[in-house]
């Protein structure tokens, strides 16, 4: 079921709970030799059918370890389960200063490897924003039962852009390495404008270039725009 309980897949049968990579493994090759379909649920943030399956379900839940920090081929980077939540990862994060930078989403119950596996982004058109892009390497259980980590360096170009965003189509993500970036400070504004601004010749560019981070809310009944604006700051918060 749905996290809204919006999708139900009332033809699963069964749902499994792995503690480990080894117990994921074992579950794929089991669905090999019988013949199950596989797939793979996190938090169940996406409400459509893909969900959905008449074989078995593999829940991340208990794949929920913040492995740590590492330096991995020169980038700074964080090495997590598939099943930690991006709250979890967040809070962790800025425990030690550091940030996902603007790949953040609203949704913080989203698990990390289901953030990446449907391309979830946050707001900046000066940054990287789209989780995927952060991923640097990731370990996988095949459709064949084997256990493989990928990089930018070990698998080719477009292959590693399908992982980066695998729908949970090309096999079990069990963890992943992100990269990071020091903490920092937004400064935020909020302003209303008439949404004529938007139909004008590079309205919207205008109206969010000068922005770090930036949220457009359209309330066309009303004629409005509100605009997000943030700007990053060495001002402290309680300046």
């Amino acid at each position: 079921m749905s996290y809204n309980g919006e999708t139900f897949c009332p033809e699963v049968q069964k749902i499994l709970i792995p503690k480990n990579i080894q117990e994921v493994q074992e579950i794929v090759l089991q669905a090999i030799d019988t013949g199950y379909r596989l797939r793979v649920s996190g938090k169940a943030h996406t409400i459509n059918s893909q969900i959905c399956t008449d074989g078995m379900v593999i829940s991340t839940e208990n794949l929920n370890n913040i492995i740590g920090m590492e330096d991995y081929q020169g980038t700074d980077t964080v090495q997590v389960e598939a099943g930690v939540t991006l709250g979890q990862l967040t809070s962790w994060l800025h425990e030690r200063g550091m940030s996902l930078g603007y790949a953040i989403m609203a949704a913080k119950t989203m698990t990390v490897a289901g953030a990446v596996a449907t391309g979830a982004h946050g707001s900046s058109t000066k940054e990287t924003a789209t989780i995927s892009s952060l991923v640097e390497s990731l370990t996988m259980v095949t459709p064949r039962g084997e256990i493989v980590e990928y990089n930018s360096s070990n698998i080719d170009e477009n292959m590693w852009r399908a992982l980066r965003a695998n729908m949970g189509m090309l096999g079990v993500v069990v963890d992943l390495r992100l990269r990071i970036r020091e903490q920092y400070n937004l400064h935020s504004s909020i302003t209303f404008k008439n949404d004529k601004f938007l139909f004008r010749e590079d309205g919207l560019k205008k109206l969010i270039s000068k922005c770090d981070h930036v949220r457009v809310h359209w309330f066309p009944k009303g004629g409005m725009l509100m605009q997000i604006c943030g700007k990053e700051t060495s001002r402290s918060v309680d300046d």
